[in-house]
């Protein structure tokens, strides 16, 4: 006897496991608990994430054990994990389906819901002033207004350039105004303009 879905229709032969059973079956006792339909639930998952592609026909097959749950895209599990406000330990311990890294900040693992160490803020990039060497200096005044040297003359470039001695020390390779020359021809395509 074939099992069918609440609209009437057969699920693909042999898609019907243990393990995907067992899950769907869990995040059908999620969504229960929360008070949601499954239409209220594909709701709440796109308002967390719009670009996720989940709709309720999507969300039966899951809870049914027609599809597994790993073989949803990570942006589908998390948006029905938001949406089921499902703890990310909980989530990561009964699915065994990491949570992006991206989501380490959601309310279902905010500091409130975590018992780990607290996050710390987030600190605006410091300026710091780094040393010109003399002979990246004498670059810049040999070589600054020719063509292709522009970005010699950009605060930021020569910052960038700078801090290789700051960190390698007196020792650097980088000893005279070719190697400089040649070093920055090497780097030029990623630095400032």
């Amino acid at each position: 006897m074939k099992t069918s879905l609440p609209d009437g229709r057969v699920p693909e032969a042999g898609a019907k496991d243990a393990r995907a059973k067992e899950l769907g079956d869990w995040l059908s006792r999620w969504r229960k608990k929360r008070g949601l339909s499954r239409p209220e639930a594909v709701n709440e998952a796109l308002k967390h994430d719009p670009r996720a592609s989940i709709s309720s026909d999507y969300l039966a097959k899951l809870e049914y054990g027609v599809r597994s749950l790993a073989s949803a895209s990570a942006d589908n599990r998390e948006a029905l994990r938001l949406a089921l406000n499902i703890s990310r330990e909980a989530w990561e311990t009964e699915t065994g389906l990491l949570v992006p890294a991206r989501h380490a900040g959601d309310h279902a693992s905010s500091p409130a819901n975590w018992n780990g160490s607290p996050i710390p803020p987030v600190v605006a990039p410091m300026d710091v002033e780094v040393e010109v060497p003399r002979e990246l200096q004498q670059l810049i005044d040999q070589y600054g207004h020719q063509p292709g040297y522009e970005a010699l003359k950009n605060r930021k470039t020569i910052q960038i350039l700078a801090v290789r001695r700051a960190y390698m020390g007196e020792e650097d390779a980088l000893q005279t105004v070719e190697d400089w020359r040649d070093y920055f021809l090497d780097m030029r395509r990623w630095l400032p303009k």
